[in-house]
């Protein structure tokens, strides 16, 4: 009787034993993973904090003027900002452009005079530098509009 009593005992603490490190490896898998997880949101935050995202766009402001808006989205300062558009449908604004610089945030307008009483859209290719990459570019269409809408 005391046999069985010792079997019995003996499988239990086994048992135990198996529950026990079966159950940590599986925390430790979670774990694993949310570090993983964890790396990866603060690598993508820091790479955020380093990225300009130049953008324009076109506001009307009175027949055949408007205001051409560069302007930064990002959480970094834009450096050596150009820009080029396909066509020079937007008078007063160089078809080649340049600025120096934007800080996060910021915003410049460029008033500009439509040669037509249409409206027109233009494709323009801005390219910048910041403290992520020295060559981020971005293609866009712009609307140049005649009439308030």
């Amino acid at each position: 009787m005391e046999i069985v009593s010792l079997i019995i005992s003996i499988l239990a603490i086994l048992g135990s034993l198996y529950v026990y490190f079966s159950h940590d490896r599986k925390l430790k898998k979670q774990e694993s993973k949310l570090n993983e997880l964890q790396l990866s949101e603060i690598k993508e935050s820091k790479e955020d904090r380093m990225k300009a995202i130049v953008r324009m766009n076109t506001s009307y402001s009175s027949q055949g003027n408007g205001i051409l808006y560069l302007f930064n989205e990002g959480k970094a300062e834009a450096r050596n900002i150009s820009w080029l558009f396909d066509n020079d449908i937007l008078e007063k604004i160089n078809k080649e452009g340049t600025y120096e610089r934007l800080s996060p945030g910021q915003r410049i307008g460029f008033n500009y005079y439509l040669l037509s009483g249409k409206d027109y859209k233009t494709n323009v290719t801005i390219t910048w530098e910041d403290d992520f990459s020295l060559s981020n570019k971005i293609n866009m269409t712009l609307f140049a509009l005649n009439q308030a809408y």
